[in-house]
């Protein structure tokens, strides 16, 4: 890969033409698979650049202002004001806006006027000197901002799922501790059934890494191979099921907002059921049911209305 951008990056210094047209050759295969008016579009906008560059650049221009007016009127209208002004006047335009601004903060908080017109003064005498100490100023003052964001962007690079809200569980260490983690104790007491990280020993915070040793550990305490106790099939399906839907991001990621009460709710005869089954006891959505995918509750049958 490292040897193809290299190579890409060395044709575009040495034949920009060629590689212009080479990309836009791709690009316009690309979409006719997507879409032949999608091509046609693409073709026709190609063909405006190659002919009419400015023309084009200027439609699109226009276009993207219109967008922009209908989107936010009032910034739009302010921005064109001061890009226009900006344009015909490079430094008394920006000038303005900088005393309208003083203006409109001396009237706000009078002690300031004295100090806004020497800033004011030196700004109009001395612009460059001015400038370049506002911008280290701002700079200095966006530092900790800056190394704040930089510190989030680790983190979240690092642990993508979060640092754990929740304390990390006691590992199992023998096969019967699994099954009673799994499936419950062996009890008349209704009990709430775990969630898949409960199932599989982890926490929602936990690394696809860190679930994929936790789903292998508890297999193999599970297996009925390894486990004679008669229950450990059915915990060793409820792993495997648990596993199954948080190994994929995307299947995690619906997991995850059905336990925040973002996909599922209960309402009805699921309700009831959940108070049938488990006697009034709260039932995540992960549930399950056998022969059922997980996250996925087993409705009771309406009765058919009665013929006449």
């Amino acid at each position: 890969a490292a040897a193809a951008a290299a190579a890409a990056c060395l044709c575009c210094y040495l034949l920009p033409r060629i590689s212009a047209c080479v990309l836009g050759v791709a690009v316009l295969v690309g979409t006719y698979f997507l879409s032949g008016y999608l091509c046609l579009a693409a073709t026709a906008i190609a063909a405006g650049f190659y002919l009419f560059p400015q023309v084009l650049l200027l439609l699109l221009g226009l276009a993207a202002w219109i967008l922009f007016l209908i989107a936010l009127p009032v910034l739009c209208l302010g921005l064109t004001e001061f890009g226009t002004l900006t344009y015909f006047f490079p430094f008394t335009g920006p000038f303005l806006h900088v005393v309208a601004l003083c203006i409109l903060f001396s009237l706000d908080t009078p002690s300031l006027f004295p100090r806004l017109a020497v800033f004011l003064a030196l700004l109009w005498f001395f612009p460059r000197i001015v400038l370049s100490l506002v911008t280290l100023l701002a700079i200095w003052m966006a530092l900790p901002i800056l190394r704040t964001a930089k510190a989030r962007l680790v983190q979240l690079a690092e642990r993508p799922y979060g640092v754990g809200g929740e304390a990390v569980p006691e590992k199992v260490k023998t096969g019967e501790q699994a099954i009673a983690l799994v499936l419950g104790p062996e009890d008349e007491k209704p009990h709430p059934p775990p969630s898949h990280y409960d199932v599989l020993n982890s926490n929602r915070a936990a690394m696809p890494s860190e679930l994929k040793s936790s789903y292998r550990r508890m297999a193999l305490l599970l297996h009925p191979d390894k486990n004679p106790e008669e229950r450990a099939a059915v915990a060793f399906k409820r792993v495997t099921e648990a596993y199954e839907t948080l190994s994929s991001p995307l299947s995690r990621a619906e997991y995850d907002a059905s336990l925040d009460g973002g996909l599922f709710g209960f309402a009805g005869d699921e309700t009831d059921d959940a108070d049938e089954n488990t006697g009034g006891a709260f039932v995540p959505p992960d549930a399950g049911t056998a022969g059922l995918p997980p996250g996925v509750k087993k409705r009771r049958a309406k009765p058919m209305p009665r013929r006449r």
